[in-house]
């Protein structure tokens, strides 16, 4: 019989009586039922725990008739640990180990566990009195004759109650067992035997805890035996066995850790282990890597042909995957020792180049071609770079082929042909397939060096922390030994010449290149003076002159090799560029300018031929200097715009005369013509006027109000000073209130008058200035109606109770500014049409993620528009207004309420709705159908509009208006896809209302459960709203250090939470809501009493399997919890650390174990417990025999009361 409902009371044919086993022996049976599940030897056709059911069967005092009663049963009980213990049965088990170990019989140390040699001692004692009792005393071993003559029923009983507690403890603690066999095997450091291989092999093979334990308790005394015995076989020998789980993690922990201790063993471990490239390698490497990294220079060089040998770089994923930083580490190790040759071997490895398929087409264009994301966290070019003498030659062939793998990607690229994926990729294929047919050379680069100049390129002038950075290094250090092999005193032409054949001809065709092999010729002109006169008179020999001059090489060319040219050759030179050049662009004969100017030497004693170059157009700058197209030093230099004037001088100047010269002398087109290429960045523009405005505003502010209507005069003043005017307005506003507020601010309010006359009269023009002017970039007609609200609002805005502008006899002026304001046509509906984005990124997100969230919501395209700040200084102008709002201020909103058709306003309506709202209940309650549209075809306007509205905390009795509260009933009923696909929000909807509704029912005391919202709330198919609504209230309520002032006004809402708790766990069944009450476990608010919390938690982790979303607040409390109910404590560690935790992987739950106080100190207080002992014990050895070594802390409890 196996059901508990036989074991616990079964009837047998007859008159007998019912059976009926106490919970140790039903407990005993299920345990040793698992056991035998898992061992070779088993009872055949029965259940084991049918033995131990027969025993008790027997015991019965209707089965003592049977004169031989007590031999059957103590046959029954023994025939249970005779598999186990028997000589006759050879195969090894668990409890022959264990019974072997303590009764002393085997080969470990000494075992200091009492429990384990009290359990094992007594029940290898009980064993032999159960065959004495079975064979009826014929060999008795236990006994002595006496003492079997006068055993008893009473003695029987006895003995059978101790058989159940100490066979049960033996099973309960099987995994504390295993570690105390450990313990005594690894004090073993000499003489092992064969014996104890088997000891080894059989406790090893228990579980995964059992490796743990081991080898993290095994010292470098065990590394020999250890693998010559084959217990360190770390991965399957298959190539084909890529499962994760074939790589043996302790094992490799040991090794990592015996690498600093002896690394000669280890070492010959490492080269007998094959790295295969599949996916449980991966993991080997990283351990692989780990010992590496700490190995001396002549242990690691024996390795580092393996590393080549099977290209560990490779065998990762990618880049993402490899920091780089174990790599480094031997880098170091095998310079600092002067090991060239093998340090070469490792760099050759760590630069592998991948392929274009491993690249892989989504890729970005200007992805690293390495292994690595960023290769100079290894310092391997600097380390390359630093190398001198005979290793140096071999460095820069190094050096070259990874080059030339590098750029040979380009080449691929460039040849690569297939179907766009989509607009986007059409685009760049497009864009490439250009630049590549017209190029003159046959390689396109992969990877940018506009801003290089390989005259003056060094390590360190790259960001760290760019994709193209070790591209770039790369190059900078092949300059590096180009610059020591060739520029040393004794060179010879001989040796010049089989360097540079050897290791630079061969290089690709392409651009980069060229501009290296300029820079090597130059390097020992003499030696290559047939190079330099190839490549100077390339420039007449290609239809783009500038693939040749990119850059500053071929001119930095010419100026050190230009002198080995003949004489003939230098004159030839200079026609044919005055010839070429002549004919070109004027934007393009400048480039013949700089190629003449670099030469100006030689055309200063060639009087007639400079005379020709000058009489041609051609401007000779004796001050020229090449430069890159980008230079290094420019690529993060900052612009400093600047006026014509100093400062101090501008400061002198009258207001009325600055507005004077921004319509004459300082128009845009006046202040460009002063600039010159040397002004690139510095220049003089509307920008540095503007900042000088700025500056000058606080310390003459009254005069530049009273001047305000001088800043605008459409059609002559160009708008852009405008809006520099008025963001100087604002600044000053922001920056120096206190003087703002002693001012009169008529002269700026006539400013906003005159503009909106303006516009009334003819509407201004929207968008961007006209195409390809030099100045397109300013600010439009719309930015400056934009700073127009700006100003207002700063204006309007109390600090302290005060704001700078008291309506009073400019309350009209005002309104009627903000009234045009909000008829401004910013936004539009076009402005957000999310279905077609309006830019590049934004088709490219769409491609990439068809499902991402790529429209701007609502409310943050309001903020950034005209009519969006206006409505928000409307609020404002409101509510300075007076507590009631008066009659135009209504019809106003009514208007713009009326023909308002973008989200973007929609989103505001809803916003400041309640601003309006307390002011006039009643009229607001008349146009909540307009503000919240019912009809299909403005669906996307009343969810802009409900959006904005849930960015509001919950302030006041609003949610208690019948009206306001069908709005969230309604909102109860849609989802995400009644909003624009892909929109971003503000503020989530979801958690919006269900924000709400938690304020309401913290709040108000009519919010109670059966409210009908509430009602409504719970009944709709929402876990997002559902799980948001509990969290919140864990978060926003009983974890907040701050809600006790919260509790003190409200103390009805502590009641809530408890009742809230007892309905979910009653009335909730999707586990995800529950286990946000993780945020709920909190004895400091003074919500909960400790034997109250206990059950809750308890019913919680039952319906959630254990898994909290918030874990912390139940390790501070555990012991608590312990204290006040131990018993369901014990219950919740079980749920909670083993169910939830160790028996899922649970990383959560095992992270913060790690740095858990509180359970060491509750599972202390179980422990000692009478009532909680035994089973706390229990628990304890599931947590280590499935959880592993995070919980192995726990057993020192169990040897402390031992």
């Amino acid at each position: 019989m196996t059901d508990n409902q036989s074991r616990s009371s079964a009837n047998h044919p007859g008159s007998l009586s019912p059976l009926l086993l106490s919970p140790e022996v039903q407990d005993l049976c299920k345990r040793i039922d698992q056991f035998f599940r898992e061992y070779p030897k088993k009872h055949q056709g029965r259940d084991t725990s049918d033995l131990l059911m027969g025993v008790f069967h027997v015991m019965r005092p209707e089965g003592r008739a049977n004169p031989v009663w007590m031999s059957q049963a103590a046959g029954s009980a023994r025939d249970i640990l005779y598999p186990l213990f028997s000589k006759e049965i050879s195969e090894a088990n668990l409890m022959r180990l264990f019974r072997k170990y303590a009764t002393g019989s085997h080969a470990g140390g000494k075992i200091s566990d009492p429990r384990f040699m009290d359990t094992f001692g007594t029940l290898d004692e009980i064993y032999k009195k159960l065959s004495d009792l079975t064979h009826l005393g014929a060999n008795l071993k236990a006994f002595t004759p006496k003492e079997f003559a006068a055993f008893g029923d009473s003695d029987f009983e006895k003995l059978m109650e101790n058989y159940v507690r100490v066979l049960g403890s033996a099973l309960k603690l099987q995994q504390i067992y295993v570690h105390t066999i450990i313990d005594s095997i690894v004090q073993k450091k000499k003489g092992r035997s064969k014996g104890m291989k088997e000891d080894l092999k059989l406790i090893l093979g228990v579980n995964l805890d059992a490796r743990q334990y081991f080898f993290a308790k095994a010292d470098e005394w065990w590394l020999g035996w250890l693998w010559k015995n084959g217990f360190l076989s770390i991965t399957s020998e298959s190539e084909e066995d890529s499962r994760p789980d074939s790589i043996r993690i302790p094992e490799l922990h040991y090794l990592v850790r015996m690498g600093g201790k002896c690394p000669a063993n280890v070492v010959n471990i490492l080269l007998k282990i094959p790295v295969f490239p599949n996916v449980s390698n991966q993991t080997l490497l990283y351990y692989f890597l780990r010992i590496c990294q700490s190995l001396p220079a002549h242990q690691l060089a024996r390795v580092v042909k393996k590393i080549h040998k099977e290209k560990w770089p490779a065998l990762m994923d990618g880049p993402a995957e490899q920091t780089g930083f174990e790599y480094s580490k031997m880098c170091k190790t095998l310079v600092t020792a002067k090991d060239y040759k093998n340090f070469l071997v490792l760099a050759k490895t760590v630069l592998i180049v991948r392929t274009e398929e491993e690249i892989g087409k989504s890729s970005r264009y200007s992805d690293t071609p390495f292994f690595f994301d960023y290769l100079s966290h290894t310092e391997i070019f600097e380390h390359l770079a630093a190398i001198e003498g005979t290793y140096a030659e071999e460095a820069l062939a190094l050096v070259t082929g990874v080059m030339a793998e590098v750029v040979a990607l380009g080449e691929q690229d460039s040849r690569r042909r297939g179907l766009p994926e989509s607009e986007w990729d059409a685009l760049m294929q497009s864009m490439r397939s250009k630049q590549i047919n017209a190029s003159v050379f046959a390689a396109t680069d992969r990877y940018s060096f506009s801003d290089v100049d390989f005259f003056d390129f060094e390590l360190g002038q790259m960001d760290p922390n760019s994709f193209q950075s070790d591209v770039r290094k790369l190059v900078a250090v092949l300059k590096t030994l180009l610059d020591r092999i060739f520029g040393g005193e004794c060179v010879e032409s001989k040796q010049a010449r089989r360097v540079y054949e050897n290791h630079i001809v061969p290089l690709p065709d392409s651009r980069v290149i060229w501009r290296l092999k300029l820079y090597t010729w130059s390097l020992l002109p003499e030696i290559f003076t047939k190079e330099l006169k190839a490549a100077f008179f390339r420039l007449f020999e290609v239809e783009r002159y500038y693939d040749i001059t990119s850059g500053s090489e071929y001119e930095k060319a010419l100026q050190k090799g230009f002198s080995v040219l003949s004489e003939d050759e230098k004159q030839d030179f200079v026609q044919k560029t005055i010839q070429e050049f002549s004919q070109l662009p004027e934007d393009r004969r400048c480039d013949g300018s700089h190629i003449l100017s670099t030469i100006l030497p030689f055309l200063n004693g060639n009087p007639q031929l400079k005379e020709q170059a000058e009489a041609t157009g051609f401007e000779l700058d004796p001050n020229h200097e090449p430069r890159p197209v980008i230079r290094v030093d420019d690529e993060f230099r900052e612009i400093q715009s600047r006026g014509l004037d100093p400062l101090e001088d501008f400061g002198s100047r009258p207001v009325a005369e600055i507005a004077g010269k921004l319509r004459n002398e300082w128009t845009l087109e006046e202040l460009y013509a002063h600039n010159t290429e040397r002004d690139r960045y510095n220049p003089v523009n509307a920008r540095g006027i503007g900042e000088q405005m700025r500056d000058d505003m606080p310390r003459r502010l009254p005069e530049y109000i009273e001047n305000a209507e001088l800043f605008f005069e459409r059609d002559v003043l160009d708008h852009y000073y405008t809006y520099l005017y008025l963001i100087g307005i604002e600044e000053t506003i922001q920056k120096h209130r206190s003087t703002a507020l002693e001012e009169n601010w008529d002269g700026v309010i006539d400013l906003l008058i005159a503009i909106k006359k303006s516009g009334e009269q003819v509407p201004f023009e929207r968008g961007r200035r006209e195409p390809n002017w030099f100045d397109s970039w300013l600010a439009n007609w719309d930015a400056v109606h934009l700073v127009a609200t700006d100003v207002l609002r700063a204006l309007l805005t109390e600090q302290d109770g005060k704001a700078l502008l008291e309506l009073g006899k400019c309350r009209d002026r005002i309104f009627r500014i903000i009234s045009y304001l909000l008829s401004y046509p910013e936004p539009l509906p076009e402005d957000e049409q999310f279905e077609t984005p309006s830019n590049a990124l934004d088709l490219r997100a769409m491609h990439d993620d068809a499902d991402g969230k790529w429209a701007t919501d609502p409310l943050r395209m309001a903020v950034d528009t005209v009519r969006g700040r206006a409505f928000e200084v409307f609020t404002l102008f409101v509510e300075q207004d007076g507590k009631m709002i008066r009659r135009d201020a209504k019809e106003l909103y009514e208007k713009v309420l009326e023909r308002e058709n973008t989200r973007a306003l929609m989103s505001m309506y809803g916003r400041f709705l309640p601003q309006f709202y307390f002011r006039d209940k009643g009229w607001i309650r008349t146009l909540l159908p307009q503000i919240f549209p019912q009809d299909a075809v403005k669906k996307w306007l009343y969810t802009a509009a409900w959006e904005g509205y849930l960015t509001n905390n919950l302030d006041g009795d609003i949610i208690s208006d019948p009206e306001i509260q069908n709005l969230y009933q309604r909102a109860l009923e849609i989802g995400n896809s009644d909003y624009p696909r892909g929109q971003r929000h503000s503020k989530e909807p979801n958690e919006g209302i269900a924000e709400h509704l938690a304020f309401a029912f913290m709040r108000y005391k009519e919010f109670e459960l059966d409210h009908q919202l509430l009602k409504a709330f719970w009944e709709t198919n929402n876990l997002k709203q559902h799980t948001h609504f509990v969290s919140f209230l864990g978060r926003y309520f009983i974890s907040w250090n701050k809600a006790e002032k919260f509790f003190t006004n409200n103390p009805e809402s502590k009641r809530k939470l408890r009742e809230l708790w007892d309905w979910l766990i009653e009335r909730v069944t999707e586990p995800e809501i529950l286990m946000e009450l993780g945020l709920w476990i909190n004895l400091d608010s003074g919500i909960f009493e400790p034997a109250w919390l206990v059950q809750r938690v308890k019913q919680t982790l039952e319906k959630t399997n254990g898994v909290l979303n918030w874990q912390h607040e139940l390790d501070k409390v555990s012991p608590l919890l312990a204290q006040a109910a131990p018993e369901d404590t014990l219950e919740i560690a079980d749920l909670y650390l083993f169910e939830g935790g160790a028996r899922v992987k649970n990383p959560q739950t095992l992270f913060l174990w790690d740095s858990s106080d509180g359970w060491i100190e509750a599972f202390e207080i179980l422990y000692a417990n009478h009532t909680t002992k035994e089973e706390t014990a229990t628990l304890i050895n599931k947590l280590v025999d499935v959880g592993g070594n995070a919980f192995w802390p726990l057993k020192r409890i169990l040897a402390e009361n031992s």
